[in-house]
């Protein structure tokens, strides 16, 4: 795995920590030509508090990287609509029966 994975793994897992709510079924990454992929998939309408938290968790994890630049997705897909981004990296996802 390379640095700036790792590096993107865990600025990801720590801008998450304490703003997961039961919403959020999954954030998945990934890093092409100095771009961070980032997308959120929620289960139900998304609220004002993900587009605004969302794009805090963005900004926070691009300012680990210096010359990238970020582009968030924000998604809705109702359980149990099945979760298949196979070019993403899952960093958090929901228990679902």
């Amino acid at each position: 795995m390379n640095d700036d994975l790792l590096i993107l793994r865990l600025a990801v897992q720590n801008s998450l920590i304490g703003c997961v709510t039961s919403e959020l079924r999954a954030v998945y990454v990934k890093i092409e030509n100095k771009i961070i992929y980032f997308k959120m998939v929620f289960d139900g309408e998304i609220s004002d508090y993900w587009y605004e938290t969302g794009s805090e968790i963005g900004t926070e994890i691009v300012s680990h990287f210096s010359d990238y630049s970020i582009n968030e997705d924000f998604i809705r897909k109702d359980y149990p609509e099945k979760l298949d981004y196979p070019e993403f990296i899952c960093l958090y996802k929901r228990y679902e029966l």
